[in-house]
């Protein structure tokens, strides 16, 4: 990461450089230091912020089922829950499925570096020092999507502090409950800022498909089903919501299981050359935040109408305007909101054409989402109704 800039940074959702905790060294490194804060000044404890992931398409393995998350659709990660599983279509939830097979390592990098840090503070010849965390209070921030599974954590941190910021009631005191019997004497941290969980009526759960075959092992499925059920502060109301048993739920996962690796078998064919993705060419300035006064740079940002740079995109699930350049219609004015700026930028050409191309001739930095592109749209095309 250290090749990149900070505009890199920030168009992929980061806020600075992260340290991979699946790296043995790192967590000696941070353990290291915390033990020289322990030994060289008079503290009380120590707080733990931004013990986690930066999100879900970081500190997954290198190889072509992941490659299937550097494509835009591997954003439709990003919301996972107990319930949401159920409304996705049938290549969201084999995503998912993959996405869970790929990234189980990740809660045990976490887990260890917050082991190491415990051990590193303990001083038989001094007072106990508190150790305590930040923490996310929905598991379905914390523990999918940050691999911070802190309700593993008692015996090893004192109390975690959990950021429980929402202006709604209800939910605050669901997880004010979740939290206190996760891990008794959690501190809630109160805000104003949590986005809520809508909860859509009329939705169909589990969209299948028509014809599965082959058998899959009963492990595997309750392995999957308590990983989807943890992402619920309430899975027995969750499955009220949608009308089904936990066996019912339980039956479709085992369905899909069946069928996603089925349909593993027809996408994951070695090939030198791939079908290219659409290719989008855009112009586009940026407007830096006005610190104070950001409803400045809110008005000011749409009036450009004057662009000072020009890029090819790639549909790059980890580069924030090129998702927005891909939702945009050709020649008209539009604009990306992120945290370094406003882009304002137009979409001056759009190259639907994808041929053949060896995938070792695609520029480095575009071939993990290239060949993301290529599986899954051989996935659609396997799938009625995608």
């Amino acid at each position: 990461m250290r090749e990149y800039s900070y505009v890199d940074w920030v168009q992929c959702g980061m806020e600075g450089l992260y340290l991979d905790p699946a790296c043995p060294d790192v967590r000696e490194h941070v353990a290291r230091i915390c033990a020289e804060i322990a030994d060289k000044y008079d503290i009380a404890g120590i707080h733990l912020d931004f013990i986690r992931y930066p999100g879900t398409l970081w500190g997954l393995p290198f190889n072509d089922t992941t490659a299937l998350f550097a494509v835009i659709d591997g954003n439709c990660l990003l919301g996972t829950t107990f319930l949401r599983y159920a409304r996705l279509s049938f290549i969201r939830r084999w995503l998912t499925w993959h996405y869970w097979r790929q990234s189980r390592d990740k809660p045990n990098a976490i887990n260890e570096t917050v082991k190491a840090i415990r051990l590193a503070m303990n001083r038989p010849e001094k007072k106990k020092l508190s150790l305590s965390a930040a923490v996310f209070p929905n598991p379905a921030l914390s523990s999918y999507r940050y691999a911070q599974n802190w309700e593993t954590w008692q015996g090893i941190i004192d109390y975690p502090l959990a950021m429980a910021y929402t202006t709604n009631t209800g939910l605050y005191a669901q997880l004010h409950n979740y939290c206190q019997d996760k891990f008794p004497g959690a501190i809630m941290g109160i805000g104003l800022i949590w986005p809520e969980m809508k909860i859509e009526a009329n939705v169909q759960y589990f969209h299948t498909l028509d014809s599965r075959t082959g058998t899959d092992t009963a492990g595997s499925n309750k392995a999957f089903m308590d990983f989807l059920s943890s992402l619920s502060l309430d899975p027995e109301q969750d499955l009220i919501r949608m009308d089904l048993s936990y066996q019912q739920y339980v039956s479709f996962l085992a369905e899909d299981i069946i069928a996603f690796r089925n349909l593993d078998r027809h996408v994951f064919m070695h090939a030198d050359a791939i079908t290219l993705p659409p290719i989008r060419h855009a112009v586009y300035s940026i407007t830096l935040w006005n610190k104070e006064d950001t409803m400045q740079t809110i008005k000011s940002a749409p009036a450009i109408s004057e662009f000072t740079d020009e890029a090819v995109f790639y549909p790059e699930a980890l580069n924030e305007l090129g998702r927005a350049v891909f939702e945009a219609k050709l020649n008209l004015i539009d604009t990306c909101i992120t945290r370094h700026g406003i882009y304002t930028f137009k979409v001056i050409k759009i190259e639907t054409d994808g041929g053949s191309i060896a995938l070792d001739s695609i520029p480095a930095q575009y071939r993990r989402s290239c060949l993301g592109w290529h599986l899954i749209n051989r996935a659609k095309t396997l799938i009625p109704g995608k």
